[in-house]
């Protein structure tokens, strides 16, 4: 029997952590998941680092000088739901709504859209 592969951080890189994820569970996963994970695999690791650093550390600015629309899935547990205020949300949705509620995001990105060129044409 072969030893476990060792847990991220003991010495695996990230990204051939998540490679080896996405190998192991690949099938569980739906293709646009699984087409993500491949891409995060094949993304430099000190890169990968920086990303996760930066988002977990950002420091809240004052409120922005633009209107700001947020779509947000309810079952995302990467961002959980209760940590932001979505402008809207998608029942069933996580973290990847582009790739797994397409047809949602679009509808969002529409409405978005002509309320902003109304808000323009008074």
């Amino acid at each position: 029997m072969e030893p476990a592969a060792p847990i991220v951080g003991s010495g695996m890189r990230v990204n051939q952590w998540m490679a080896r994820s996405a190998l192991w569970f690949g099938r569980f996963m739906r293709p646009g998941t699984r087409s993500f994970v491949k891409q995060l695999s094949q993304t430099d690791g000190r890169f990968f680092r920086w990303i996760v650093r930066a988002v977990l550390t950002w420091e809240k600015s004052d409120q922005p000088t633009m209107p700001v629309y947020h779509i947000h899935g309810n079952r995302d547990h990467v961002l959980p739901i209760g940590r932001v205020q979505p402008t809207e949300t998608v029942e069933g949705g996580g973290h990847l709504l582009p790739i797994t509620h397409a047809s949602q995001v679009n509808a969002f990105l529409e409405k978005v859209i002509a309320e902003m060129t109304q808000s323009t044409d008074t």
